[in-house]
């Protein structure tokens, strides 16, 4: 019989075609195979392969995730994205009104919460509960002082200890109203916390007074 102008019509698979148990890919016609004959996975696995060439799952990400290459001879990985937002992040002010500070003397600022997405913030304390690199900054503002002279220090302090110290000295009489800015990179753990603190001293008696609008704050920064 020729053939000669026609294409041959294969012959469907017989047992005897299969008496080894094994279908090899030349008894499987191409694009025969559907998504049905796989074996079931789990839902937002990814086929990939090993280092020796199987196939593997690989496993589902969380949300937000994206896939990354982990190189030659290893399947890829669900891993987060690069970037991200600076979080957690606090701002406050002295919203509770004017506060007046003894001369010589080191005082915490009551700082009241205005930015507080992770409600961390209480008793006067920001704790971000993420570990990591903050940027930190307090911007506390002098009423007019009656004195000659006078030294306004602010304080950025970690568990209880002073991490850094900005100092700015006026004279005049009266000494107009102005404002010392402290900023701080610092690592911070999880458990650690911050507070503001500010140091006043006048050639009088008069107290210090540190206007509402002074500002708190500090967010993390993306590394």
């Amino acid at each position: 019989m020729s053939y000669i102008g026609k294409t041959p019509t294969p012959a469907p698979l017989t047992s005897s075609d299969i008496t080894d148990g094994i279908i090899t890919t030349t008894k499987i016609a191409n694009d025969a195979a559907t998504l049905a004959k796989m074996a079931q996975g789990t839902d937002g696995n990814i086929i990939s392969y090993d280092a020796n060439g199987n196939p593997v799952a690989v496993a589902t990400g969380n949300d937000g995730q994206v896939l990354t290459s982990t190189g030659a001879g290893s399947p890829p990985a669900f891993e987060n994205a690069s970037g991200g937002a600076n979080t957690p992040i606090f701002f406050g002010n002295l919203g509770g009104g004017n506060q007046s500070v003894p001369v010589g003397q080191m005082t915490k600022l009551l700082v009241t919460e205005i930015l507080d997405p992770s409600n961390t913030f209480a008793s006067n304390k920001w704790t971000p509960a993420v570990a990591g690199y903050y940027w930190l900054f307090a911007g506390v503002t002098q009423d007019n002082a009656s004195g000659n002279t006078l030294i306004n220090q602010v304080r950025i302090y970690k568990n209880g200890t002073n991490i850094g110290m900005f100092q700015d000295n006026a004279s005049g009489n009266p000494i107009e109203a102005f404002t010392t800015w402290n900023q701080q990179l610092v690592l911070l753990d999880d458990d650690d916390y911050i507070e503001f603190y500010v140091y006043c001293d006048t050639a009088d008696s008069a107290n210090g007074l540190f206007m509402a609008d002074s500002r708190f704050g500090g967010y993390k920064l993306i590394t």
